[in-house]
């Protein structure tokens, strides 16, 4: 988990809308990590974040770090895939 925090913090220091489960609506995604069996996909048409691989208790700890509101014009990501 360290990893993803590390790529949350050099990608996402002032947070992004983050959510632990599957889009229901079919929104495009693209994965831009996928690591120590952790996987984060970006909508980079609504400005959020899913992240799959985590406890709950995990990813409360990293919510509680990064998430915040969807970022509209998101920066060019360093991918670690």
């Amino acid at each position: 988990m360290r990893n993803l925090i590390n790529f949350l913090a050099i990608n996402f220091a002032n947070g992004i809308q983050m959510f632990n489960s599957r889009n229901l609506v079919g929104d495009e995604m693209t994965t831009i990590y996928d690591k120590d069996g952790i996987t984060v996909d970006i909508c980079y048409d609504w400005g959020y974040i899913e992240i799959f691989g985590l406890t709950d208790e995990e990813f409360e700890t990293v919510a509680n770090l990064y998430d915040g509101e969807p970022l509209w014009d998101i920066p060019q990501i360093k991918t670690v895939v």
